[in-house]
Protein backbone atom coordinates (compact mmCIF):
# COMPACT_ATOMS: atom_id res chain seq x y z
CA UNK A 1 0.00 0.00 0.00
CA UNK A 2 1.23 3.46 -0.75
CA UNK A 3 1.30 5.30 2.59
CA UNK A 4 -1.50 7.53 3.81
CA UNK A 5 -1.31 10.95 2.31
CA UNK A 6 -1.61 13.51 5.06
CA UNK A 7 -1.16 17.20 5.61
CA UNK A 8 -2.26 19.79 8.17
CA UNK A 9 -1.06 17.50 10.98
CA UNK A 10 -3.52 14.73 10.07
CA UNK A 11 -2.24 11.17 10.46
CA UNK A 12 -3.49 7.62 10.77
CA UNK A 13 -3.20 5.89 14.13
CA UNK A 14 -3.51 2.23 14.97
CA UNK A 15 -4.22 1.42 18.60
CA UNK A 16 -4.65 -1.82 20.54
CA UNK A 17 -7.86 -2.67 18.73
CA UNK A 18 -6.62 -1.31 15.38
CA UNK A 19 -9.57 0.79 14.22
CA UNK A 20 -9.59 1.43 10.47
CA UNK A 21 -8.13 4.85 11.14
CA UNK A 22 -8.24 7.33 13.99
CA UNK A 23 -7.37 10.80 12.81
CA UNK A 24 -5.04 12.95 14.84
CA UNK A 25 -5.02 16.70 14.37
CA UNK A 26 -8.70 17.14 13.53
CA UNK A 27 -8.77 20.25 15.71
CA UNK A 28 -5.52 21.75 14.40
CA UNK A 29 -5.14 24.11 11.49
CA UNK A 30 -2.02 25.64 9.96
CA UNK A 31 -2.08 28.63 7.67
CA UNK A 32 0.50 30.81 5.96
CA UNK A 33 0.56 34.34 7.38
CA UNK A 34 1.82 37.74 6.29
CA UNK A 35 1.57 39.52 9.62
CA UNK A 36 1.63 38.79 13.32
CA UNK A 37 -0.41 41.87 14.14
CA UNK A 38 -3.35 41.28 16.47
CA UNK A 39 -6.01 42.13 13.87
CA UNK A 40 -4.42 39.83 11.30
CA UNK A 41 -4.10 37.04 13.86
CA UNK A 42 -7.80 37.32 14.77
CA UNK A 43 -8.76 36.90 11.12
CA UNK A 44 -6.34 34.01 10.65
CA UNK A 45 -7.78 32.22 13.71
CA UNK A 46 -11.30 32.70 12.37
CA UNK A 47 -10.25 31.14 9.04
CA UNK A 48 -8.53 28.32 10.91
CA UNK A 49 -11.70 27.53 12.85
CA UNK A 50 -13.65 27.48 9.60
CA UNK A 51 -11.31 24.83 8.19
CA UNK A 52 -11.58 22.71 11.34
CA UNK A 53 -15.38 22.87 11.29
CA UNK A 54 -15.38 21.61 7.70
CA UNK A 55 -13.87 18.36 9.03
CA UNK A 56 -16.42 17.91 11.80
CA UNK A 57 -19.95 18.68 10.59
CA UNK A 58 -22.24 18.11 7.65
CA UNK A 59 -21.77 20.60 4.78
CA UNK A 60 -25.32 21.95 5.22
CA UNK A 61 -24.61 22.63 8.91
CA UNK A 62 -21.76 24.96 7.95
CA UNK A 63 -24.40 27.55 7.02
CA UNK A 64 -26.26 27.22 10.33
CA UNK A 65 -26.66 30.05 12.81
CA UNK A 66 -24.66 28.03 15.33
CA UNK A 67 -21.60 27.74 13.10
CA UNK A 68 -21.84 31.38 12.06
CA UNK A 69 -21.95 32.26 15.74
CA UNK A 70 -18.83 30.21 16.48
CA UNK A 71 -16.97 32.06 13.76
CA UNK A 72 -17.74 35.42 15.37
CA UNK A 73 -15.82 34.46 18.52
CA UNK A 74 -13.18 31.90 17.44
CA UNK A 75 -10.71 32.91 20.16
CA UNK A 76 -13.02 31.42 22.81
CA UNK A 77 -12.29 27.93 21.46
CA UNK A 78 -8.52 28.24 21.03
CA UNK A 79 -6.51 25.85 23.16
CA UNK A 80 -3.15 27.20 22.02
CA UNK A 81 -1.46 28.80 19.03
CA UNK A 82 2.07 29.48 17.91
CA UNK A 83 4.04 30.75 14.95
CA UNK A 84 6.57 28.60 13.13
CA UNK A 85 8.29 28.29 9.78
CA UNK A 86 7.58 25.78 7.03
CA UNK A 87 10.68 25.05 5.01
CA UNK A 88 14.18 26.41 5.40
CA UNK A 89 16.23 29.37 4.32
CA UNK A 90 14.93 32.48 2.56
CA UNK A 91 11.99 30.58 1.08
CA UNK A 92 10.65 29.46 4.47
CA UNK A 93 6.98 30.34 4.94
CA UNK A 94 5.68 31.81 8.23
CA UNK A 95 2.91 29.59 9.59
CA UNK A 96 0.29 30.13 12.29
CA UNK A 97 -0.60 26.83 13.98
CA UNK A 98 -3.84 26.84 15.96
CA UNK A 99 -5.16 24.02 18.17
CA UNK A 100 -8.82 24.29 19.15
CA UNK A 101 -10.34 22.79 22.31
CA UNK A 102 -12.20 19.61 21.24
CA UNK A 103 -14.40 19.41 24.34
CA UNK A 104 -15.57 23.01 24.18
CA UNK A 105 -16.08 23.02 20.42
CA UNK A 106 -17.91 19.69 20.31
CA UNK A 107 -19.97 20.63 23.35
CA UNK A 108 -21.16 23.85 21.77
CA UNK A 109 -22.08 22.14 18.50
CA UNK A 110 -23.93 19.30 20.21
CA UNK A 111 -25.71 21.70 22.56
CA UNK A 112 -27.34 23.19 19.46
CA UNK A 113 -28.18 19.81 17.96
CA UNK A 114 -25.37 19.64 15.38
CA UNK A 115 -23.82 16.14 15.19
CA UNK A 116 -20.03 15.95 15.22
CA UNK A 117 -18.04 13.34 13.29
CA UNK A 118 -15.47 11.92 15.69
CA UNK A 119 -11.92 10.77 15.10
CA UNK A 120 -12.83 7.15 14.21
CA UNK A 121 -13.29 7.16 10.44
CA UNK A 122 -13.19 4.56 7.68
CA UNK A 123 -10.01 4.36 5.67
CA UNK A 124 -10.77 5.38 2.08
CA UNK A 125 -9.09 3.46 -0.74
CA UNK A 126 -9.18 5.31 -4.08
CA UNK A 127 -8.93 3.56 -7.44
CA UNK A 128 -8.50 6.36 -10.00
CA UNK A 129 -8.51 5.70 -13.74
CA UNK A 130 -7.81 8.27 -16.47
CA UNK A 131 -8.66 8.01 -20.18
CA UNK A 132 -6.39 9.76 -22.63
CA UNK A 133 -7.45 11.36 -25.91
CA UNK A 134 -6.93 8.04 -27.70
CA UNK A 135 -9.38 6.34 -25.35
CA UNK A 136 -6.71 4.33 -23.50
CA UNK A 137 -7.24 3.87 -19.76
CA UNK A 138 -4.38 4.13 -17.25
CA UNK A 139 -4.00 4.65 -13.53
CA UNK A 140 -3.82 8.29 -12.50
CA UNK A 141 -0.46 7.64 -10.83
CA UNK A 142 1.02 6.71 -14.22
CA UNK A 143 0.02 9.76 -16.25
CA UNK A 144 -1.02 12.38 -13.66
CA UNK A 145 1.71 12.38 -10.99
CA UNK A 146 0.16 15.43 -9.33
CA UNK A 147 -3.08 13.52 -8.65
CA UNK A 148 -1.73 11.75 -5.56
CA UNK A 149 -0.64 15.00 -3.95
CA UNK A 150 -3.94 16.71 -4.75
CA UNK A 151 -6.02 13.83 -3.45
CA UNK A 152 -3.99 13.72 -0.26
CA UNK A 153 -4.41 17.43 0.36
CA UNK A 154 -8.16 17.45 -0.25
CA UNK A 155 -8.70 14.34 1.88
CA UNK A 156 -6.67 15.79 4.75
CA UNK A 157 -8.65 19.03 4.61
CA UNK A 158 -11.77 16.95 5.22
CA UNK A 159 -10.18 14.64 7.77
CA UNK A 160 -10.46 11.53 5.61
CA UNK A 161 -7.74 8.88 6.05
CA UNK A 162 -6.64 7.99 2.53
CA UNK A 163 -4.71 5.15 0.95
CA UNK A 164 -3.85 4.57 -2.68
CA UNK A 165 -3.35 1.22 -4.42
CA UNK A 166 0.03 0.03 -5.56
CA UNK A 167 -1.28 -0.92 -8.99
CA UNK A 168 1.26 -3.73 -9.02
CA UNK A 169 0.77 -7.18 -10.53
CA UNK A 170 -1.56 -8.50 -7.78
CA UNK A 171 -3.75 -5.40 -8.15
CA UNK A 172 -3.90 -5.74 -11.93
CA UNK A 173 -4.79 -9.41 -11.63
CA UNK A 174 -7.54 -8.62 -9.13
CA UNK A 175 -9.01 -5.62 -10.97
CA UNK A 176 -9.04 -4.29 -14.52
CA UNK A 177 -10.32 -1.10 -16.12
CA UNK A 178 -13.54 -2.75 -17.21
CA UNK A 179 -14.37 -3.51 -13.57
CA UNK A 180 -14.08 0.18 -12.74
CA UNK A 181 -15.95 1.25 -15.87
CA UNK A 182 -18.88 -1.07 -15.25
CA UNK A 183 -18.93 -0.72 -11.47
CA UNK A 184 -18.25 -4.39 -10.75
CA UNK A 185 -18.83 -4.10 -7.00
CA UNK A 186 -17.88 -7.70 -6.22
CA UNK A 187 -14.44 -7.51 -7.83
CA UNK A 188 -13.78 -4.02 -6.49
CA UNK A 189 -14.55 -5.12 -2.93
CA UNK A 190 -12.42 -8.24 -3.32
CA UNK A 191 -9.49 -6.21 -4.63
CA UNK A 192 -9.82 -3.87 -1.64
CA UNK A 193 -9.43 -6.72 0.87
CA UNK A 194 -5.68 -6.58 0.32
CA UNK A 195 -5.76 -3.09 1.82
CA UNK A 196 -7.94 -4.09 4.78
CA UNK A 197 -10.76 -1.65 4.06
CA UNK A 198 -14.27 -1.97 2.72
CA UNK A 199 -14.67 1.74 1.93
CA UNK A 200 -13.66 2.33 -1.68
CA UNK A 201 -13.96 5.27 -4.06
CA UNK A 202 -13.49 4.72 -7.79
CA UNK A 203 -13.13 7.55 -10.25
CA UNK A 204 -13.16 7.55 -14.06
CA UNK A 205 -11.64 10.80 -15.34
CA UNK A 206 -11.79 11.97 -18.95
CA UNK A 207 -10.38 15.22 -20.39
CA UNK A 208 -12.84 16.92 -22.72
CA UNK A 209 -12.93 20.07 -24.82
CA UNK A 210 -11.72 23.40 -23.45
CA UNK A 211 -9.43 21.70 -20.95
CA UNK A 212 -12.34 20.61 -18.76
CA UNK A 213 -12.68 17.26 -17.03
CA UNK A 214 -15.58 14.87 -16.74
CA UNK A 215 -15.64 12.35 -13.91
CA UNK A 216 -17.82 9.45 -12.88
CA UNK A 217 -17.52 8.46 -9.24
CA UNK A 218 -18.71 5.40 -7.35
CA UNK A 219 -18.55 4.95 -3.58
CA UNK A 220 -18.58 1.44 -2.10
CA UNK A 221 -19.14 1.37 1.64
CA UNK A 222 -21.39 -0.23 4.25
CA UNK A 223 -24.40 0.82 2.17
CA UNK A 224 -25.36 0.12 -1.43
CA UNK A 225 -22.95 1.60 -4.00
CA UNK A 226 -23.55 5.28 -4.74
CA UNK A 227 -22.83 6.91 -8.09
CA UNK A 228 -22.51 10.51 -9.24
CA UNK A 229 -20.89 12.58 -11.98
CA UNK A 230 -19.08 15.89 -12.18
CA UNK A 231 -17.73 18.25 -14.82
CA UNK A 232 -15.17 20.84 -13.78
CA UNK A 233 -12.64 23.21 -15.25
CA UNK A 234 -9.45 21.71 -13.83
CA UNK A 235 -8.09 18.42 -12.53
CA UNK A 236 -7.78 19.92 -9.05
CA UNK A 237 -11.46 20.94 -9.09
CA UNK A 238 -12.44 17.46 -10.24
CA UNK A 239 -10.57 15.69 -7.44
CA UNK A 240 -11.79 18.21 -4.87
CA UNK A 241 -15.39 17.61 -5.93
CA UNK A 242 -14.96 13.84 -5.66
CA UNK A 243 -13.53 14.05 -2.14
CA UNK A 244 -16.11 16.64 -1.05
CA UNK A 245 -19.06 14.46 -2.05
CA UNK A 246 -17.43 11.37 -0.56
CA UNK A 247 -16.90 13.17 2.75
CA UNK A 248 -20.53 14.29 2.88
CA UNK A 249 -21.87 10.81 2.14
CA UNK A 250 -19.59 9.00 4.59
CA UNK A 251 -20.40 11.52 7.30
CA UNK A 252 -24.13 11.03 6.73
CA UNK A 253 -23.66 7.27 7.03
CA UNK A 254 -21.46 7.49 10.12
CA UNK A 255 -23.12 10.17 12.25
CA UNK A 256 -26.76 9.78 13.25
CA UNK A 257 -28.81 12.94 13.25
CA UNK A 258 -30.23 12.02 16.65
CA UNK A 259 -27.32 12.01 19.12
CA UNK A 260 -29.38 11.67 22.29
CA UNK A 261 -27.35 9.66 24.86
CA UNK A 262 -28.66 6.14 25.48
CA UNK A 263 -27.45 3.10 27.43
CA UNK A 264 -26.10 0.19 25.40
CA UNK A 265 -24.99 -3.18 26.73
CA UNK A 266 -21.95 -4.64 25.00
CA UNK A 267 -20.52 -8.15 25.33
CA UNK A 268 -17.01 -8.99 24.10
CA UNK A 269 -16.09 -12.64 23.61
CA UNK A 270 -12.83 -14.35 22.66
CA UNK A 271 -10.73 -12.84 25.47
CA UNK A 272 -7.59 -14.68 26.48
CA UNK A 273 -6.67 -12.64 29.57
CA UNK A 274 -7.73 -9.84 31.86
CA UNK A 275 -5.25 -7.65 30.01
CA UNK A 276 -7.37 -8.09 26.86
CA UNK A 277 -10.43 -6.88 28.77
CA UNK A 278 -8.53 -3.88 30.12
CA UNK A 279 -7.31 -2.96 26.63
CA UNK A 280 -10.84 -3.13 25.26
CA UNK A 281 -12.23 -1.03 28.11
CA UNK A 282 -9.57 1.63 27.51
CA UNK A 283 -10.36 1.61 23.78
CA UNK A 284 -14.11 1.91 24.37
CA UNK A 285 -13.74 4.82 26.77
CA UNK A 286 -11.83 6.80 24.10
CA UNK A 287 -14.43 6.35 21.36
CA UNK A 288 -15.98 9.63 20.29
CA UNK A 289 -19.66 8.76 20.91
CA UNK A 290 -19.06 7.16 24.33
CA UNK A 291 -19.90 9.33 27.33
CA UNK A 292 -19.41 6.77 30.07
CA UNK A 293 -18.41 3.11 30.54
CA UNK A 294 -19.34 0.74 33.36
CA UNK A 295 -18.04 -2.80 33.84
CA UNK A 296 -20.90 -5.29 34.22
CA UNK A 297 -19.03 -8.58 34.38
CA UNK A 298 -15.79 -10.28 33.41
CA UNK A 299 -15.29 -14.01 33.23
CA UNK A 300 -13.57 -16.76 31.29
CA UNK A 301 -13.16 -15.49 27.75
CA UNK A 302 -15.79 -12.76 28.02
CA UNK A 303 -16.48 -9.27 29.39
CA UNK A 304 -19.67 -7.23 29.54
CA UNK A 305 -19.96 -3.46 29.65
CA UNK A 306 -22.70 -0.87 29.93
CA UNK A 307 -21.99 2.26 27.91
CA UNK A 308 -23.77 5.59 27.61
CA UNK A 309 -23.47 6.47 23.93
CA UNK A 310 -24.46 9.58 22.00
CA UNK A 311 -26.70 8.24 19.27
CA UNK A 312 -27.28 4.98 21.12
CA UNK A 313 -26.93 1.48 19.75
CA UNK A 314 -26.56 2.40 16.09
CA UNK A 315 -23.81 4.95 16.72
CA UNK A 316 -21.82 2.44 18.78
CA UNK A 317 -22.33 -0.35 16.25
CA UNK A 318 -21.10 1.78 13.36
CA UNK A 319 -18.02 2.87 15.31
CA UNK A 320 -17.15 -0.66 16.44
CA UNK A 321 -17.52 -1.98 12.90
CA UNK A 322 -14.47 0.09 11.93
CA UNK A 323 -12.26 -2.08 14.10
CA UNK A 324 -10.17 -4.85 12.56
CA UNK A 325 -10.01 -6.75 15.86
CA UNK A 326 -13.63 -6.57 17.03
CA UNK A 327 -15.89 -8.66 14.81
CA UNK A 328 -19.69 -8.47 15.06
CA UNK A 329 -21.45 -11.69 16.09
CA UNK A 330 -25.00 -12.98 15.71
CA UNK A 331 -26.11 -10.58 13.01
CA UNK A 332 -24.78 -7.45 14.71
CA UNK A 333 -23.88 -5.93 11.34
CA UNK A 334 -27.57 -5.22 10.84
CA UNK A 335 -28.61 -4.41 14.40
CA UNK A 336 -31.16 -6.28 16.51
CA UNK A 337 -32.37 -6.39 20.10
CA UNK A 338 -30.49 -7.24 23.27
CA UNK A 339 -26.78 -6.67 23.94
CA UNK A 340 -24.37 -5.97 21.13
CA UNK A 341 -22.02 -8.94 20.84
CA UNK A 342 -18.53 -8.66 19.35
CA UNK A 343 -15.63 -11.10 19.26
CA UNK A 344 -12.09 -10.04 20.07
CA UNK A 345 -9.58 -11.36 17.54
CA UNK A 346 -5.99 -10.82 18.78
Amino acid sequence: MRPFLACLALAAWFGPTAPAAEIEGLYRSETAVRSRAEAARAEDIRAALGRVLKRLVRPNDLDSATVRGLLTKPQEYVEEFDYTLRGEGPLATPILRVDFDPARLDGELRRHGIPVWGAERPELLVWLAVRDKQGVWSSAAEILPQADRLLGGFAAERGLPLSLPLWDLPDRQALDWNDINTGNAERIRLAAQRYETDTVLTGRLSPVADDTWEAEWRLYSARAPERWQSKTATLADTLAAGIETTYARLLTQSVPRDTTPASVELHITGLESLDDANQIAAYLEKLSPVNRLEWLAVGTGEAAFKLVVRGGREALRQTLNLSHRLKPQDGETTGGAGPLIYRWTP
